[in-house]
């Protein structure tokens, strides 16, 4: 059972993304994630799975700016970035 995430930094974030991009088998990506903010603005978020051949999947959700990985056997990690993305962040 997941009760803390493992806090990752932006550089390492987009390490596991294209780590799981290379070793994906198949790709979804959603991008109908609408939410309505407070202020009555509509804000779309993306999320992605990537099947992976060992057949555990994770998943990036971009509003979150986090990762789930959620392997065959045992429990999901959570990955999340300490602190928010800048501008000047590189992969």
């Amino acid at each position: 059972m997941i009760t803390e995430p493992t806090y990752i930094t932006q550089k390492q974030l987009g390490r596991k993304i294209q780590h799981a991009f290379a070793q994906s088998t198949e790709i979804a990506i959603s991008d109908n994630n609408i939410c309505v903010m407070p202020s009555g603005a509509m804000e779309t978020t993306a999320k992605a799975i990537f099947f992976l051949p060992d057949g555990s999947e994770i998943v990036y959700m971009e509003k979150y700016n986090e990762i789930w990985h959620y392997p065959i056997n045992g429990d999901p990690v959570w990955y999340v970035v300490h602190r928010p993305y800048a501008p000047g962040d590189t992969l």
